[in-house]
């Protein structure tokens, strides 16, 4: 769930069929506005909300940062070198090191680490799928048993694999370079998605549909679950990475190259507002009714609400 230096995100669609969204469309009277920042210390990286707390790697200063959202209380542990992506499960959270080769188990009542998995070199991102840990790697996805730590399958994969997120019972698999996205399956299967672009990398889960974002294009588009089959390109601003879906049913996407957040209305495959955020914002996750932005060249993270 990262977005480091020279991160490619992109992909292209192989389907002509426009992209309907079933519900009612989100206002485009609304506006996003920010609400409040939270220092964690530079470079907050991926995100996460579990065990009723927000949590948030910050790369720039090795630590694993705990928010209280209620008292804006805040407790940070120093991490292994380079930590980014940020996951939970198995009553866990998970960090990868970048710079270290590791995956690390946080007790998130004590915020300390309970054990420490050798991966593969440079883990990109982590996830929790289908009651294991995942790792991405330059070519290569692995599945970890969150218990001994010991990697049980490894998927070889074309591209440099990288951003993760899970929806419609997959696992979405993006990677920097080439055209190729991937779905992975509880039973091992993998789809393996044209996207016609370069790099794409990060996604966004809503409601009926996963999004898919995209560089050097600078676009987004829909993938049906149903079918795999994308949507055409909506543009948004530069290098857009980890999206969210809002309360409204609003994609909210941010975009590291020019710090700003585009959101995405999906009935009108049309960005319906663009606001301006801090510098190289990375991650968008919803809690409630409010979104969280984390920012790699900053050192806060920042909540924005969308209001009449």
């Amino acid at each position: 769930m990262r977005a480091r230096p020279a991160l490619a995100i992109a992909l292209t669609a192989t389907s002509l069929v426009a992209c309907v969204h079933a519900g009612a469309s989100p206002s485009t009277t609304a506006r996003m506005r920010v609400t409040a920042k939270v220092g964690v210390g530079f470079g907050s990286c991926g995100m996460a909300y579990a065990f009723g707390k927000l949590w948030t790697a910050t790369n720039g200063d090795n630590r694993l940062v705990r928010i209280d959202l209620r008292t804006r209380k805040v407790l940070k542990r120093v991490m292994r070198r380079g930590p980014c992506g940020v996951a939970a499960g198995a009553g866990s959270i998970w960090v990868d090191g970048y710079g270290s080769s590791v995956v690390e188990r946080v007790n998130p009542r004590t915020v300390r680490v309970t054990r420490r998995f050798r991966t593969e070199p440079a883990p990109w991102d982590v996830a929790f799928f289908d009651g294991a840990v995942w790792t991405t790697h330059s070519g290569l996805l692995t599945r970890i048993d969150p218990a001994s730590g010991r990697t049980v399958r490894r998927f070889e994969l074309a591209g440099d694999l990288s951003n993760m997120d899970v929806g419609f019972d997959s696992l979405w698999v993006g990677a920097n370079d080439g055209t190729l996205a991937y779905r992975v399956h509880p039973d091992g299967r993998v789809d393996t998605l044209q996207v016609d672009a370069q790099g794409p990398s990060s996604f966004a889960v809503g409601r009926d549909a996963v999004w898919v974002t995209a560089r050097p294009g600078d676009v987004v588009r829909r993938i049906d679950p149903a079918t795999n089959e994308l949507g055409p390109p909506i543009a948004v601003g530069s290098n857009p990475t980890m999206g969210a879906e809002a309360a409204d049913g609003s994609i909210v996407v941010p975009n590291t190259g020019d710090g700003t957040l585009s959101r995405i209305d999906p009935a009108r495959n049309a960005v319906v507002e663009t606001i301006r955020v801090g510098s190289r914002p990375v991650k968008v996750v919803r809690v409630g009714g409010a979104l969280w932005v984390t920012h790699l060249g900053g050192n806060a993270v920042w909540r924005v609400n969308i209001v009449p």
